[in-house]
């Protein structure tokens, strides 16, 4: 905004620096006019930041509040459900434990059977080779040929 005055005798055109100074002054006023309403709109503002956070402050104070409690209930919630785990990993480990154990037994039976049907099929296979050696040797008599009364007789 740069302005040129016209020379005079005695300095610049006094019409021209007072025009000059005229039109500032009204732009300095025009300028203050508008600070002022800015001025008047940033109090506006303010009251209303601080309107907003006698609002809102209490209702975050509160959110963060059940925030932490939430943080608290999940801890718990983790730390019950880890013991939980645990516990049945444990149970787990002595239900296979006995399992194992139950079978070992079952098998050492089985084996057992086993090995006493083995000795039964060899005692069964000695008689009956026994037996058959007996019934060769046996001896068969001959009977001589008798005739039975007829029972309608009587």
């Amino acid at each position: 905004m740069a302005q040129n005055f016209d020379r005079m005798k005695d300095g610049y055109n006094r019409y021209q620096v007072d025009s000059a100074i005229e039109e500032l002054n009204m732009r300095i006023d025009s300028l203050e006019r508008v600070n002022e309403a800015y001025r008047l709109r940033c109090t506006q503002l303010e009251e209303q930041i601080r309107h907003l956070q006698s609002i809102y402050d209490p209702a975050f104070q509160n959110l963060r509040q059940k925030e932490d409690a939430a943080s608290q209930m999940v801890a718990i919630a983790m730390k019950e459900a880890n013991t939980i785990v645990a516990t049945a990993k444990q149970n787990a480990d002595v239900i296979i434990s006995e399992a194992l154990l139950d079978a070992r037994e079952l098998l050492a039976d089985i084996t057992h059977l086993a090995q006493e049907t083995q000795d039964a099929k060899g005692t069964m296979q000695r008689q009956t080779q026994r037996i058959a050696h007996l019934l060769d040797e046996f001896e068969t008599v001959a009977f001589p040929k008798v005739e039975l009364p007829d029972k309608q007789r009587r």
